[in-house]
């Protein structure tokens, strides 16, 4: 992974980008309004294998984006999974994600170093895989679970959304979003929930999910929907279906939630991509964009 000296660089590149006009989406005016994000959560070698392409395909299918966490170790040996993802790199209707290095409780975490080498271990892991010209933007936190070095963590590490639990995000519980260089897009509604024991998931009643996504776009101007390869894939389809008929709505990406159809700093993953290469960061690189496409 790497050095002190990628995290003295980053530090100081964040510094910068910090200080450009980004608009951070508001707990309250968010930039994408009335706009659905499904998040796939624990994109991984050999777990629910069909299920996993399944999934995804179904959202393509459906003309449906869709937000894919991969976690950066357990990705990479089944090389089924890694070319079916890697054919669609390119597709804007999916957006691949960060989803931490062994699935660990960042809120667990006591430093911001230590996060930050295993958020940038899985951004590598998924430029040498699938492509260095994959711009990665989100870190879907595992367990929905982050504490106040995370946030340090996912900006130096040249990502710019953070998903998580509305409450153990703090910053989005305490409607101080406005003041953050991060985009705080957290998962309020879900397809499947842990029994009370933890033992197992419990699918919810699609009406149930439609309510709280109705009850979301009511409170925050969007909702993001966490689900899992094992959900049931019939459940899915009929909230996206349900979604398509309402005429206001529009579902997305997280990355397209945050910024829209505007331009997409690529500052900090261009410093993280120089230094994966052994290249030279420039001043012209460090700040180029990459227009979104619908």
């Amino acid at each position: 992974m790497f050095g002190a000296r990628a995290r003295i660089l980053s530090a100081v590149i964040f510094a910068i980008v910090s200080s450009m006009v980004l608009q951070p989406v508001n707990a309250t005016q968010p930039d994408c309004q009335r706009c659905v994000a499904f998040r796939l959560d624990d994109i991984q070698d050999f777990y629910y294998s069909n299920e996993q392409r399944a999934i995804i395909e179904m959202f393509r299918q459906n003309n449906a984006s869709v937000t894919i966490g991969i976690i950066g170790s357990m990705f990479g040996n089944d090389t089924e999974l890694v070319d079916f993802v890697r054919q669609y790199r390119n597709d804007s209707r999916i957006e691949i994600a960060n989803h931490g290095w062994l699935h660990e409780d960042f809120g667990l975490l006591e430093d911001a170093a230590s996060q930050q080498e295993l958020l940038e271990g899985t951004n590598q892991r998924i430029h040498d895989l699938l492509g260095h010209d994959v711009l990665i933007t989100t870190f879907i936190a595992p367990f929905n679970s982050v504490n106040d070095h995370t946030y340090e963590a996912v900006a130096n590490s040249g990502l710019y959304i953070i998903s998580a639990d509305p409450v153990r995000d703090t910053i989005f519980a305490n409607d101080q979003t406005s003041s953050s260089p991060l985009y705080h897009l957290p998962m309020t509604a879900e397809v499947s929930i842990l029994t009370e024991n933890q033992t197992a998931w419990e699918p919810v009643p699609v009406i149930e999910i439609l309510s709280k996504i109705d009850d979301s776009i009511v409170a925050n101007g969007n909702a993001v929907v966490m689900l899992h390869p094992w959900d049931n894939i019939e459940n899915v389809q009929s909230v996206i279906a349900h979604i398509k008929d309402k005429s206001d709505y529009k579902i997305v990406t997280l990355k397209e939630m945050a910024f829209g159809q505007n331009e997409v700093p690529e500052g900090l993953n261009a410093a993280i991509l120089a230094l994966t290469l052994g290249g030279v960061v420039t001043a012209g690189l460090l700040f180029r964009s990459k227009r979104m496409s619908s």
